[in-house]
């Protein structure tokens, strides 16, 4: 998919079936063009350390549930960081 798509920001759920948010993360900067592409992570589970280091390796993470305007600061955030690029 992303081969004929180059998205401007990807939001993705920490646990998923097969794969985890790092995992997804590192097969994402993997793939030629994506890797300065911010990611975002959701999540309502999930230790301290894990959300810390998903925090320091994407362009944020965000606990469930949240507030659809805290959504929004922070793809605005992301989206801000990448053009300034």
């Amino acid at each position: 998919m992303f081969e004929k798509v180059s998205p401007d920001l990807i939001i993705s759920d920490v646990f998923m079936n097969g794969i985890s948010g790092p995992e997804l993360l590192k097969k994402l900067k993997d793939i030629p063009g994506l890797k300065d592409i911010p990611v975002l992570f959701l999540s309502a589970e999930g230790s301290k350390s894990e959300q810390k280091a998903l925090r320091g390796m994407s362009a944020g993470f965000i606990e469930k549930p949240f507030e659809i305007e805290n959504l929004y600061r922070v793809v605005d955030e992301a989206l801000s960081s990448r053009s300034k690029k």
